[in-house]
C-alpha cells in the first residue's frame, strides 16, 4: 500500500532533517510524498540546506575562528546558562526548563519552595554552570516528584521558560502552539 512507501520515503528523509531548523521541509517532502500516492501529481520541492543549517550552527564556527576553541558535545545544555534540561516528571512525562540569568535563577528557587540545596555560589551563572551535573540531578528528583501538567504551571507561573515535552498527537492541544497556527497552516487537525 501507499503507505508502506510513505514510511520508507520517511526513513529516507529522516536523513536530511538533522539538518533542518525544524524539520519543516522534511515535513513538506513528506506532505508531497503523500499528494503523489493519493492522486499521482507531486511538484518540485528546492531546499537550501546549508543556509538552513547555518542558523543553527553559527555560534561553533565563529567560536573556532576567532577563539580557535572546538565545539565539545554537551547535549541540551547551553554552554552559557544553567540549569537547562530536560527532565522526567511523576507521571512519565518529560518537561524542558531553562535558568537564563540571576533574575530567572531566583525565580526558580522561590517556586521551587527555597530547598535546601540552594547555596550563595549558586546565585552566580559561573556557580550554576560549574554545578552543572549536580543541578541537573537535583532539579531531575525535584520534577521527578511532581506531574508534568502540576510542574509546568508552577513554574510557568513564575515566569520561567518551561514547557512540556510534547508527543505528535499532543502538539494539536498545546495552546501555545495552537495560538501561533503552528499545527497546520489549514486549521483543519489531522491526527
Amino acid at each position: 500500500p501507499w503507505c508502506a512507501s510513505l514510511l520508507q520515503s520517511a526513513r529516507l528523509l529522516a536523513l536530511a532533517a538533522r539538518s533542518e531548523a525544524a524539520g519543516g521541509d522534511t515535513a513538506t517532502a513528506l506532505r508531497d510524498i503523500a499528494r503523489i500516492h493519493r492522486i499521482g501529481e507531486g511538484q518540485m520541492i528546492e531546499v537550501a540546506q546549508l543556509e538552513t543549517a547555518c542558523c543553527l550552527t553559527a555560534d561553533q564556527p565563529m567560536d573556532f575562528q576567532w577563539n580557535g576553541r572546538l565545539a565539545e558535545r554537551i547535549g541540551n545544555h547551553d554552554p552559557r546558562t544553567a540549569p537547562q534540561g530536560v527532565y522526567r516528571t511523576a507521571d512519565d512525562e518529560w518537561v524542558a526548563c531553562s535558568v537564563r540569568d540571576d533574575a530567572a535563577w531566583r525565580d526558580l528557587v522561590e517556586a521551587l519552595g527555597r530547598p535546601l540545596w540552594v547555596t550563595d555560589d549558586l546565585a552566580g551563572p559561573a556557580g550554576r554552570l560549574a554545578a552543572r551535573a549536580a543541578l541537573d540531578g537535583l532539579l531531575g528528583e525535584w520534577f521527578a516528584a511532581h506531574d508534568a501538567t502540576e510542574a509546568v504551571a508552577r513554574l510557568r507561573a513564575a515566569g520561567l521558560p518551561v514547557g512540556r515535552v510534547l508527543r505528535a498527537p499532543a502538539m494539536y492541544d498545546d495552546p501555545q502552539l495552537a495560538a501561533r497556527n503552528m499545527a497546520g497552516h489549514s486549521g483543519a487537525v489531522h491526527r
